[in-house]
């Protein structure tokens, strides 16, 4: 039975993932173009960034899957942490109502080791 649900979860994660990776080539295309106006390749830097999350969430369900063998690698990097947190905010932002307003307000500080996907989701 759990060889089973192992290759589902493989299975449902190519099936999403495909699509991610479609959205974001297609994106680079057109931010490539030099006619892109800004405002929309503000809008497409946001429609990459929800692809890339999402393909980030399919992993994610993948790592829930191998928590249960205890077979979680994590992927330790330096990481600035400003960065981590300017980019949640990035993702963030076109979700909030226009009455809120979310600021990154860390300051300078060095370096960390850490996963980095982790700590964004």
């Amino acid at each position: 039975a759990m060889k089973d649900k192992e290759v589902a979860f493989a299975s449902i994660s190519h099936e999403l993932k495909t699509p991610c990776h479609g959205i974001n080539g297609l994106v680079d295309q057109v931010l490539r173009s030099p006619h892109c106006p800004t405002s929309v390749r503000n809008t497409l830097g946001v429609v990459k960034s929800c692809a890339m999350r999402l393909c980030s969430l399919v992993n994610d369900i993948l790592d829930a899957s191998t928590l249960q063998h205890s077979s979680l690698v994590l992927r330790r990097e330096r990481c600035d942490l400003r960065s981590l947190a300017s980019h949640v905010v990035d993702l963030l932002q076109p979700l909030l109502r226009n009455d809120v307003q979310l600021v990154n307000d860390i300051g300078q500080l060095p370096l960390i080791e850490c996963d980095g996907n982790r700590v964004v989701q």
